[in-house]
């Protein structure tokens, strides 16, 4: 199950295609629509995607995705959807999480983009769209489309490694296995290094290297408890 799907487009949908049983929920009636249509082009069930809570569940996943979702909660919010994901999933389930190094560059780039004007500056000069032209002139087209989301909703939780995982540890989660994402991420990276293969594999090899300075975080738990619950 993905938590805060969004359309479904980098997850769900790539994830039910390879035959998964896969259930994406989101709270953006337009993201959901987005997604089923998508899911419709695929020849797929649209109802796998749902505008739905945790708790409106009727089954206990064996394994929650929750990507890019959590720092977009606010702080009562995040405490009460970590302890629903606990519940619902079942005993010794597992959470997948990434989240973004909320000190790292991805927040350094973003930053930069929007107050020093530069990005809205490119967006004028349609130079970004020149820059996306040339790298599919030189690479082919671009992978996934589709939007991941069709809402706005901005980043008002920040996390370093450390404290995601206490944040987890808290609820009740065992930590299993953590790694950084990538090193460089966001606006300007994004531009320059999407598509060219060898500089992509270095950035995600340097993220792997050094997990407290990546741009985000993988991190891998499971609910640390071992009582009934609801059957699949």
């Amino acid at each position: 199950m993905e938590f805060g799907c969004g359309s479904g487009a980098m997850i769900t949908i790539p994830l039910a295609r390879l035959g998964w049983r896969m259930i994406g929920l989101d709270s953006d009636e337009g993201s959901v629509g987005y997604g089923r249509r998508l899911l419709a082009t695929h020849g797929l069930d649209p109802e796998i995607i749902r505008r739905a809570l945790l708790v409106d569940l009727e089954i206990q996943p064996d394994v929650i995705i929750a990507s890019e979702v959590l720092e977009h909660l606010p702080e009562a919010v995040l405490s009460d959807t970590l302890e629903q994901m606990r519940r619902t999933l079942k005993p010794s389930g597992t959470l997948l999480v990434t989240v973004p190094n909320g000190y790292g560059w991805f927040e350094l780039e973003s930053f930069l983009w929007r107050r020093t004007g530069v990005g809205a500056l490119l967006e004028w000069m349609r130079g970004s769209r020149g820059i996306v032209a040339l790298k599919r002139r030189l690479f082919g087209a671009d992978p996934g489309p589709h939007p991941s989301t069709l809402a706005h909703s901005p980043h008002v939780q920040r996390f370093t490694l450390r404290s995601i995982c206490s944040r987890l540890e808290a609820h009740g989660f065992a930590i299993r296995e953590t790694r950084g994402s990538v090193l460089a991420c966001g606006p300007f990276s994004n531009l320059v290094l999407t598509r060219p293969g060898g500089l992509m594999r270095l950035n995600a090899t340097a993220g792997t290297r050094f997990p407290r300075v990546a741009a985000g975080f993988f991190v891998c738990a499971t609910s640390g408890r071992d009582q009934p619950g609801r059957s699949a």
